[in-house]
């Protein structure tokens, strides 16, 4: 008989896991992303190389930066022990030799990991090494609880043994600067889920190819550098990219490793941006014609412009102003716009070209100008935005330069209807990886993706039960404020502290407010404590509430410290730091809206929230059969708690209902889905809403 277990399954999905983030860093490298803030540092972080299954002491992944390199320890599912054979030891043993071994003291090391590891390794061992950063006396100015207490001195006594066996010495400051050197990334790049579709999404528009296409492609191309214990650096992934990103504005020598946006196709057939030439559609000036396609030179000898443009009009040198209907940098731009717009065909037109035989868009103040051009595209880190009206750019639009009397120069992408006449027209662009995603219309891609870092806490957690129809609070009196300068702590009976929390972060209050709070939490605890019920915390920190309602609604017995009083401090950035647990509860989510009015769209006085915009397409579809029409609609991101809290005070006062991720039944009843409820309607006895 041959006995089964799960170690080959589980193998395999580590192994997964380790090329999935490989090839996350790998892609990061190529299209110069920032990885600052997964990689938990102040500053931008730019990755030269990456190296796989290395000599090094911690063999993984080791990414090199331009005066540092940090090593990865990549494990999926991790349990926290000082046993010398369990993989967190071996993990800290490596981080111990490796350090030892390093000439930079400015090298990180990171274990990188995902919520499936112990609460232990993601909460407290994070919080622990997050405090030696904040302070290297961290562990006295920031006292820790019992629990983390505990998990520090069995985190020391790893880094002891491994000293002691790799016979090292065992300094105290030395530890310390070690620990603060230590990072434990939560990385949820898990196949199908939300956070590796919006990453697919946030870097399309830099693919002329399916993101999904190029995605396979490098994970696969990790799994063998990692067998044959190879790297790859900015070159070699370039390399790679030639194949996947889109031709254009970046294509020669000098701009070889800068930023690509989206898929640009230029009019001129040599050079990637014309600008020694007008080609303008005005009021013809001759009678037996309607308008006149001229072709006209920009610049004077001088280096000026012959021609001065004042938005529906151009001014000509002999200073006679015509009517515009548009202006373009090449003839094949003006031709596309003449075969786009029907009303054109209607009109006698008469065209007038240069018979030179030069070529103005090569002469020098054309190729300086040009040039002014691309570095003002480059410097726009807003990319997914039109520069007009500032809404997402999601689907095929056009790229123009802004140089209009009156007006400051600006160039980049706008949507084709945000085109003014007074645009000059230097090419069209589309967004190949949503070629499959029609649905997400004016779309901000990289908005959203932005948002997503350490969001949407209660969709992540409610998506735990198996409930369908979910029921979820929300608080429209929350005290908590971005600038308040004081918090509120929780004595524990055991000595331990913990602070009040909103939402997942550390409330923040006026003096006024802060004593309100205070003393509405001190009545909390004298009233559970004469009803037999007192305010407890969770060992962990995680969980607070009344001591019956913890421990009926937990599976397992669950180790609780009663709370004695609250009382209010200074609140300061470190203690946001080490007990933040996410930066938005709620957000970010995603509203549609009409076009026109920007309202939201409302079916049966109900507004509908999406949490995956990527699976918007079958809400679509399901939604028809409750009569949604979504002909005209385009998506606004509530990209902040703030945010959601504005559109849920607009929904409170106009009696209109929310719903989250709703989906209907043949019959049009709710069958999946959240149901908001105000906690203050609920406070004032009305029930629990129902669809």
């Amino acid at each position: 008989m041959t006995r089964r277990t799960g170690g080959g399954a589980a193998t395999n999905s580590g192994i997964d896991f380790q090329q999935r983030v490989a090839a996350f860093f790998v892609l990061a490298m190529g299209l110069d992303l920032d990885c600052s803030s997964i990689l938990e540092r102040d500053d931008k972080t730019k990755i030269c190389k990456v190296a796989f299954e290395t000599e090094d002491a911690v063999d993984d992944i080791v990414i090199t930066h331009e005066s540092s390199k940090t090593y990865l320890q990549v494990k999926r599912k991790l349990s926290f022990s000082e046993k010398v054979d369990s993989e967190f030891y071996k993990t800290i043993d490596q981080f111990v030799r490796q350090y030892y071994a390093s000439q930079n003291k400015n090298d990180c090391y990171a274990i990188v990991t995902s919520s499936d590891s112990s609460r232990t390794i993601l909460s407290e061992l994070k919080k622990i090494t997050t405090s030696e950063r904040l302070n290297n006396e961290a562990s006295t100015d920031n006292p820790l609880s019992i629990s983390e207490k505990s998990t520090y001195q069995s985190f020391l006594n790893c880094i002891k043994t491994s000293l002691k066996q790799n016979k090292l010495l065992n300094d105290t400051k030395v530890i310390q600067h070690l620990i603060s050197r230590i990072y434990v990334i939560d990385i949820a790049i898990e196949n199908n889920g939300i956070y590796e579709k919006s990453f697919l999404a946030s870097i399309s528009s830099r693919l002329c190819t399916t993101p999904k296409l190029l995605w396979g492609h490098i994970i696969s191309k990790t799994l063998d550098w990692s067998k044959n214990r190879q790297s790859i650096d900015i070159d070699g992934i370039n390399s790679i990219l030639n194949n996947f990103i889109s031709n254009g504005l970046f294509d020669n020598e000098i701009d070889k490793y800068d930023e690509t946006l989206f898929s640009v196709e230029f009019d001129p057939d040599k050079y990637n941006i014309c600008s020694g030439r007008e080609v303008v559609i005005v009021d013809s000036f001759l009678p037996e014609f309607d308008i006149a396609l001229l072709e006209l030179y920009r610049f004077d000898d001088n280096g000026e412009f012959r021609i001065k443009f004042y938005d529906h009009e151009l001014e000509m040198s002999d200073g006679s102003r015509h009517n515009l209907y548009g202006r373009f940098s090449t003839l094949s731009g003006a031709v596309r716009f003449i075969t786009e717009n029907e009303w054109i065909h209607e009109k006698k037109m008469v065209i007038s070209e240069l018979n030179d035989d030069i070529n103005f868009d090569s002469s020098t103040i054309a190729i300086v100008y040009s040039e002014k051009v691309r570095q003002k595209v480059l410097n726009n880190r807003e990319i997914s935005k039109c520069i007009h009206c500032q809404g997402g750019l999601s689907s095929s639009s056009m790229l123009i330069e802004v140089s209009e009397v009156g007006l400051p120069f600006d160039t980049g992408m706008i949507h084709k209807r945000c085109l003014r006449v007074s645009d000059r027209v230097l090419g069209t662009s589309s967004n190949p990886g949503f070629d499959e995603h029609p649905e997400l219309q004016d779309f901000d891609y990289q908005k959203w993706f932005l948002s997503l870092d350490k969001g949407q806490a209660v969709w992540i957690g409610s998506s735990k039960f198996s409930q369908q129809v979910k029921n979820v609070l929300w608080n429209s009196n929350s005290g908590s404020t971005k600038d308040g300068q004081l918090c509120i702590k929780a004595i524990l009976s055991n000595g331990d502290y913990q602070y009040v929390q909103e939402r997942g972060r550390v409330g923040r209050y006026n003096a006024e407010r802060a004593k309100f709070e205070c003393k509405q939490l001190n009545n909390w605890i004298e009233d559970s404590k004469d009803k037999g019920n007192p305010i407890c915390y969770s060992l962990d920190g995680q969980t607070q509430g009344m001591y019956n309602d913890i421990q009926n609604s937990s599976s397992q017995p669950v180790e609780l410290i009663e709370c004695v009083k609250f009382e209010v401090t200074q609140y300061t950035r470190g203690i946001s730091k080490l007990n933040d647990k996410i930066k938005n509860f709620y957000a970010p989510l995603i509203s549609l809206v009409n076009k026109e009015s920007s309202n939201p769209l409302l079916v049966d006085n109900t507004a509908f929230l999406i949490s995956s915009p990527m699976e918007l397409k079958l809400y679509l579809k399901n939604w028809v059969t409750i009569g949604f029409s979504y002909s005209l609609y385009k998506l606004d991101i509530i990209d902040s708690d703030e945010c959601f809290d504005k559109f849920m005070r607009w929904a409170n006062e106009k009696e209109i209902n929310v719903l989250i991720d709703p989906f209907f039944d043949e019959s049009g009843q709710l069958s999946k889905g959240v149901v908001m409820q105000d906690m203050e309607s609920i406070e004032k006895g009305q029930d629990l809403k129902s669809f």
